[in-house]
C-alpha cells in the first residue's frame, strides 16, 4: 500500500502526514504505531521525534496485532505487512502465538517492554 512503499526511499526520515486521512484514525486511518512501525528509516512523524523505545514498542506492538488478526495466514501477512516477517524475527517473536483471549481481557500496557 501506498505507506509502505515510502520503504523505498532510504532517505526519507521525516514524514508530516496529518491532515492525510491515511494518517487520521478518527476517520479509519493508520494509528501512530502502525506507522513507525510500517517506516523503517522514518525519525520524525508529524513533527514528533520517534525515540529507540517508542519505535521498539510499537513494532512489537504491530507484529502482535498482525498476529492476532491473520492467525498465520503467512500469504496474506505478506502481501499486506511486508514488513511483519523482518519485525517479528528483529524482536525475537517468531515463537508467540496469538491470544485467544482465554485468559481475559489485558492492560494495553501488559504488551509493551
Amino acid at each position: 500500500d501506498s505507506v509502505d512503499s515510502l520503504n523505498s526511499f532510504p532517505r526519507l526520515t521525516d514524514v508530516r502526514l496529518s491532515g492525510n486521512p491515511v494518517a487520521d484514525p478518527v476517520r479509519g486511518g493508520i494509528p501512530r504505531f502502525v506507522l513507525i512501525a510500517r517506516l523503517s528509516k522514518v525519525e520524525i512523524l508529524n513533527g514528533s521525534e520517534v525515540k529507540p523505545r517508542e519505535r521498539k514498542e510499537s513494532e512489537i506492538r504491530y507484529v502482535r496485532s498482525v498476529m492476532s488478526k491473520f492467525h498465520n495466514n503467512q500469504e496474506e501477512v505478506s502481501r499486506c505487512h511486508p514488513r511483519f516477517y523482518e519485525l517479528q524475527s528483529l524482536h525475537g517473536l517468531e515463537d508467540e502465538r496469538p491470544s485467544n483471549g482465554a485468559a481475559g481481557p489485558q492492560k494495553m500496557g501488559s504488551g509493551l517492554l
